[in-house]
């Protein structure tokens, strides 16, 4: 049996427990299983292994997995592909959903009354890994893993991590009973539903890689700005750089990184808009933003998850253009409170950009 290790030990004037800590004493294996959905909570996983790797444990003692790769196409039709056409196509929608969640209540209803498969991939890896632990990172993941071990067993716990910075209500319609453990970096009455008493709750700190922490030794030049619109490109990309471009031009010394993520259209039409301008760079999707975020001493991004955790990390000076509804607006509330960002406008980050000016003097 594995048994989340005990806060009593925290220091006293620490707010979380330090998710090393979470860690210390923890049996192996462990399976890690987070999402693709836009690559925010993958690059929590990611972490969540170096972190692993500081409490103690070998390359052979966890797998970082998503869970995409674990269900079927149909499944995956339905998680996955429908989720990215609403985004991209018609975002309001997201406020229905959230707001009313008959989606996950529909879903949670339907495994409860029909044996729908889908899930051999996952019992595959499962079978493969033995894991003692399976840490989901998402109420994606955490939804298909426990409603497996609903209905097949297993030796293992389950434990969740919430990834953002609010209520969740994808959360709200899993199968607690299979679940042991739940993180969450916002406390037990902001996650907005009542958790089962069998489930240890803490309170962390959400991780983000090492190689963004270690960027904060690199000021980053303030003539850079780094524009980011989330792996699956955001469109509101164009008004921040067509505000920036202005600048640029009046000022001609500001150089602007535009990352397009893997959205074709949005990629195709910012070459077609800036590819001759001298002082824009357009790059589609990258594997990691850290070497962009290095040059840059200022970022300009929605408030995806790992964005504002990895630009926090490497101390750079955050501003906020809309996101996608609830979830980021959550995110956005929280980066403005506890990470020093401002909603991106020209008037705002001139006033930032004169008064970084005025101290390197």
């Amino acid at each position: 049996m594995v048994n989340v290790p005990s806060c009593t030990y925290m220091i006293p004037d620490e707010k979380f427990c330090k998710m090393e800590k979470m860690f210390s004493g923890l049996e192996s294996p462990v399976l890690i299983i987070s999402t693709r959905v836009g690559k925010g909570m993958y690059s929590i996983g990611e972490a969540i292994c170096e972190h692993l790797k500081d409490s103690g444990l070998s390359d052979n003692d966890f797998v970082h997995s998503v869970i995409e790769d674990c269900v079927s196409d149909a499944i995956l039709r339905e998680d996955v592909t429908r989720y990215r056409f609403i985004v991209t196509r018609i975002p309001w929608l997201l406020y229905l959903i959230y707001k009313t969640p008959f989606v996950y209540m529909r879903k949670y209803i339907r495994e409860i009354l029909f044996e729908n498969s889908g899930l051999g991939k996952l019992s595959e890896l499962i079978a493969e890994v033995h894991p003692r632990v399976i840490f989901c990172v998402s109420h994606r993941s955490a939804f298909w893993v426990s409603n497996f071990k609903r209905k097949n067993g297993g030796n293992f716990k389950i434990w969740g991590l919430l990834g953002e910075y609010g209520k969740n209500y994808g959360w709200k319609y899993v199968f607690w009973k299979q679940i042991d453990a739940f993180f969450s970096p916002v406390s037990r009455l902001e996650v907005g539903f009542k958790i089962a008493p069998h489930v240890s709750f803490r309170q962390i700190e959400l991780p983000c890689k090492k190689e963004f922490t270690e960027l904060a030794k690199y000021a980053g030049k303030i003539n850079e700005v780094l524009v980011a619109g989330g792996y699956w490109g955001h469109a509101n990309v164009f008004n921040v750089i067509f505000g920036l471009k202005q600048l640029a031009d009046w000022r001609n010394k500001l150089i602007i990184h535009v990352v397009a993520g893997d959205n074709e259209n949005v990629l195709k039409m910012l070459r077609t808009r800036f590819s001759e301008k001298e002082n824009v760079f357009i790059y589609s999707a990258l594997p990691s933003l850290a070497n962009l975020m290095k040059r840059c001493g200022v970022v300009v991004t929605k408030p995806g998850i790992s964005s504002i955790l990895e630009a926090h990390a490497a101390g750079r000076k955050i501003f906020l253009m809309k996101g996608l509804p609830v979830a980021e607006d959550h995110n956005a509330r929280y980066a403005i409170r506890n990470f020093g960002a401002e909603w991106y406008s020209e008037t705002a980050f001139l006033r930032w950009l004169y008064s970084r000016e005025a101290l390197s003097r």
